[in-house]
């Protein structure tokens, strides 16, 4: 008996636990409604911007003997001022490349710049013009409902002595109800007229903004043209005669180093495909990532790992000491002037996925092609435009749901 009694209390035990398991892994089909808002959410907001792409690997900082000066762009050797075996000092100029191809681009981008200003001081007079209209508008509906007003109260005493009939005074009396309810509809339409003029200006101010940035990287690029030594050194070797093409990233010189650190650098041997000599990628030292090149590659696998180095673009000194540890980002790729998001759980690597836009107190379900997926930020490529806002936290208890209600705590 008493064996049977525990044989029904094991069963009554297990079923409440299946249950209770059964009812917190699929929560969200027995409870559907439950779990329609999120209180605790981290957002991005899609901007323009740099997006990298790569592979993490480490490194050792050592003196720099030797540094490689790549062309920033395509373009022809104009003018060669310093031959093999000259020394030269920090910002003298070694090699001239012809800068009228950036050169034309820069009066491209400034003509452009020109014409979205113009758009710009256009709108906003367009805007002043709406709103002395909206204005206006108010301000006769105001007068016309004061008017019903005094008509209505003068047909009030008329009425009690039998001066106007009962049908004429609720007509004026509808009249006035009729203009109120105008008057509360004008300014409802002339609130979200207003924010509409506001997001035009906003999204001109944002195209302007992108093109300056534009404009500044192409200036950057004209300065670039003529390469200049980043230290004190020597030029060890200089590749490439004056007419003759190159191309963007080419190695063009190279030079003794006296005043910069290197980087010597080791990766997995199945990541090695992307090392290519003159390649970029950053060393991150205190949350700040220091631009470098790829030099050297060894072509000896040790123990699994591949050795190079690396050539840093800033000053050393400012940033490392010899035999400092550094994790490094070999860039695999890398876009300038892209809609970006920043990264997080809630994203994945996946070209097409559903995001939640925020939209007033609700996040919608939204479908969005990713580009180039990066650490700190992922490109857009379509399903977002500048200045939304999605939530990038792990949101996957909802990838069922149209929306979801959010709440502010």
């Amino acid at each position: 008996m008493n064996n049977k009694k525990y044989l029904v209390a094991f069963v009554a035990v297990a079923v409440t636990i299946s249950v209770i398991v059964l009812l917190t892994k699929y929560k969200h089909v027995f409870f559907p409604n439950a779990y329609n808002s999120v209180s605790k959410y981290e957002t991005g907001m899609v901007d323009s911007g740099r997006v990298i792409s790569g592979i993490a690997a480490s490194g050792v900082v050592e003196p720099e003997s030797e540094v490689l000066l790549l062309s920033p762009g395509n373009s022809i050797i104009k003018k060669i001022n310093k031959v093999v075996g000259t020394h030269v000092n920090t910002g003298d100029v070694i090699l001239r490349l012809d800068p009228t191809e950036v050169e034309n681009q820069i009066e491209i981008i400034e003509d452009q710049l020109e014409v979205k200003r113009n758009n710009l001081e256009k709108n906003r007079l367009a805007a002043r013009g709406i709103r002395v209209d909206l204005d206006y508008n108010v301000e006769m509906k105001k007068l016309q409902i004061a008017s019903l007003k005094a008509e209505l109260e003068d047909q009030e005493q008329l009425l009690e002595v039998g001066g106007i009939s009962p049908a004429a005074f609720e007509k004026t009396k509808q009249q006035k109800v009729i203009a109120d309810k105008e008057m509360q509809m004008t300014l409802e339409k002339n609130s979200i007229r207003l924010k509409q003029l506001q997001a035009e200006e906003n999204g001109l101010l944002l195209e302007i903004k992108m093109q300056e940035r534009e404009l500044e990287n192409a200036r950057e690029l004209l300065d670039k043209m003529n390469l200049k030594a980043p230290s004190s050194g020597i030029i060890l070797s200089v590749f490439g005669k004056e007419g003759e093409k190159v191309s963007q990233s080419q190695t063009l010189v190279r030079m003794s180093n006296l005043s910069k650190y290197k980087i010597t650098a080791v990766i997995d041997q199945k990541d090695a495909d992307i090392l290519k000599t003159g390649g970029m990628a950053f060393a991150q030292v205190d949350q700040v990532h220091v631009p470098g090149q790829i030099g050297n590659i060894k072509p000896i696998v040790e123990n699994n790992k591949i050795e190079f180095n690396i050539h840093m673009d800033y000053s050393s000194q400012e940033y490392f000491k010899p035999n400092q540890n550094v994790e490094l980002l070999i860039v695999v790729g890398i876009k300038d002037s892209v809609l970006r998001v920043k990264n997080g759980p809630g994203i994945n690597q996946d070209k097409l996925q559903h995001l939640f836009r925020i939209q007033s107190s609700k996040a919608l379900r939204t479908e969005v092609e990713i580009g180039l997926y990066g650490k700190d930020y992922v490109e857009i490529k379509s399903g977002l435009k500048p200045g939304d806002q999605i939530i990038i936290s792990d949101m996957s208890t909802f990838r069922h749901k149209e929306a979801v209600e959010l709440n502010e705590e």
